[in-house]
């Protein structure tokens, strides 16, 4: 099997999936059909892992571009996926954007209410549950990524990326953060591509980053997750091979989704809340910003 040879590992909500889109633009960039792959990741808990045949297959059409890009982006909170990515292909390189904390704490919880994950819409009550869904205990039945209701860890960056550079060194990793992305995407995506020894020819660039988003119905949104199995049978009999299904299937959520979401807002943490969290991550942000050697005091001040 041919393994892809670049990663966006994450981290959510910091804009890596706009990061992907530009990329994956660039004519030496071969783009999956899906850019989370939910395979590697012994750790990771997903409901519906890839199976190695079908991550295997995402790839099969990547012909005589140079890179091949994953995009799933809890590969960085893993703490596995760094072996497992060196292990098929030890000249991988990774990037990663990283948020500030107090910022991509309250989008994270935001967008897991909206996808389903979540079913805790109070975030202080969301972040109190965190003990208890770590022993398997109230975890929304249908959460297709139990791990990222562990708040606090998914924005641990510094042993995070720490695991990567262990791994691969850093020539292999690269950083950026949603703070540049965000005021000037197109030095971000030049720096990328300078890392990835890609031609820019200035036209390859992010066009937006995602909003917020929360739904208008949680009821159409299970529907489109989860069919019933009359649908589920009718589409067998009408569409014979799981491709034409799986186009169907994707052109049809996405639709469906369209309409039943819209763009929201995510306000802030309470003050109390803030100044918990701000005690609680300082410790990690020091130690990042040391790895790094970039100046993170915007983000202390939560």
């Amino acid at each position: 099997m041919r393994a892809p040879n670049l990663y966006i590992v994450g981290a959510p909500k910091s804009g890596s999936t706009s990061l992907f889109r530009g990329l994956a633009a660039h004519p030496d960039v071969f783009e999956p059909r899906t850019k989370e792959l939910n395979h590697l990741g012994a750790d990771l808990k997903f409901r519906k892992r890839r199976s190695e045949d079908s991550y295997a297959a995402a790839f099969d059409e990547w012909a005589g571009e140079r890179y091949a890009l994953d995009g799933t982006v809890f590969l960085l909170l893993s703490q596995s996926a760094a072996g497992e990515i060196h292990e098929r292909r030890p000249d991988a390189r990774i990037i990663a954007v990283l948020r500030d904390p107090f910022d991509a704490i309250p989008s994270l919880h935001a967008q897991l209410l909206q996808s389903g994950d979540e079913d805790e819409p109070d975030l202080r009550r969301a972040l109190a549950l965190a003990p208890l869904r770590a022993a398997g205990e109230r975890t929304p039945p249908r959460a297709d990524h139990p791990h990222a209701l562990q708040y606090l860890d998914v924005v641990d960056y510094e042993p995070q990326v720490r695991r990567y550079l262990d791994v691969f060194g850093s020539d292999q990793v690269h950083i950026e953060l949603f703070d540049d992305l965000r005021a000037d995407p197109r030095s971000v995506m030049a720096r990328c591509l300078a890392f990835l020894d890609l031609p820019d020819d200035g036209t390859n660039g992010i066009a937006h980053l995602n909003t917020a988003k929360r739904v208008r119905s949680a009821t159409v949104r299970d529907l489109v997750r989860q069919p019933p199995s009359p649908a589920r049978r009718a589409a067998r009999f009408v569409l014979r091979t799981p491709r034409a299904r799986s186009v169907v299937r994707r052109a049809a959520r996405n639709a469906v989704n369209r309409y039943n979401r819209v763009s929201i807002v995510v306000p802030p943490p309470d003050p109390l809340l803030l100044e918990e969290l701000i005690a609680a991550l300082t410790p990690g942000i020091d130690a990042l910003e040391e790895l790094l050697g970039r100046d993170l005091s915007a983000w202390r001040r939560g």
